[in-house]
């Protein structure tokens, strides 16, 4: 037997090296993807389904499911194929964790600019994918609704607090603007929100894609202004904010 060694095995060693390092976007997104490609269960649970994202993706999802505690809560804003969803759950059962993973999303293509041209069935799509990688669906809950809407912020708040919220919703400023006013309340202190397409406004960011104009702006007016929140690291056009601990959740 043998063991792998890993640069960047923890989140505490991506925050140090974040704080001090030029070049940072580069070397992280170089480094993550090499240890996704030194294993091969976790390359293949990126390559076997659909969806977007990057093989650098992967490793910090597990870096950050490694830092749940045993039985965690989930939440995706935007969940598209289900790719977030599937690998966080196979994530969590790799690590012997139980995972309550729960998605929004309207199950059509309908309120997104940059998705509307497909015609498929989301929910088919979210379960296949899913399915594939978890054995089956029993953890898997789809609340759907847009994001935005008074009774879907209440339905996620009940099943909260979350441990991650992940938002990669409705693109356009407005609509982003109000899902990290609304939900970024649900992470537990200690907790991490993580932005998709965000990272276009960052000093030297890295990447094959670093976000759109308006998710990014967002995330620089709001979360890099929010006192609850410290940002830690962004990897690609995605981007993460702890909580600070001795923050108390709001109840919608």
């Amino acid at each position: 037997m043998y063991y792998v060694l890993y640069m960047f095995g923890h989140v505490n060693e991506v925050i140090d090296f974040y704080k001090t390092n030029e070049n940072k976007h580069f070397h992280l997104y170089s480094e993550f993807e090499k240890n996704a490609m030194k294993d091969p269960v976790l390359l293949d649970s990126f390559n076997s389904i659909s969806g977007f994202g990057e093989i650098p993706f992967i490793w910090h999802w597990k870096l950050l499911v490694d830092q749940c505690p045993s039985d965690f809560t989930f939440l995706e804003i935007g969940v598209y194929r289900g790719r977030v969803l599937s690998q966080v759950g196979h994530l969590a059962m790799r690590a012997n964790k139980k995972a309550n993973l729960y998605g929004i999303t309207p199950l059509s293509n309908e309120g997104d600019k940059y998705s509307n041209y497909e015609t498929i069935d989301y929910l088919q799509e979210i379960t296949k994918n899913f399915i594939k990688l978890n054995g089956n669906d029993t953890n898997l809950n789809i609340i759907k609704g847009y994001s935005q809407d008074p009774m879907i912020i209440q339905k996620a708040s009940e099943q909260g607090p979350y441990n991650i919220i992940f938002i990669d919703g409705c693109h356009d400023y407005d609509a982003v603007m109000l899902d990290l006013n609304h939900y970024s309340n649900m992470v537990v202190p200690g907790g991490y929100l993580v932005m998709d397409d965000a990272s276009l406004y960052l000093d030297d960011p890295y990447g094959k894609f670093l976000g759109h104009p308006d998710v990014s702006k967002a995330a620089k007016d709001v979360m890099d202004n929010n006192d609850d929140f410290t940002h830690i690291y962004a990897i690609g056009h995605n981007r993460v904010w702890q909580r600070n601990p001795s923050k108390v959740i709001i109840q919608y």
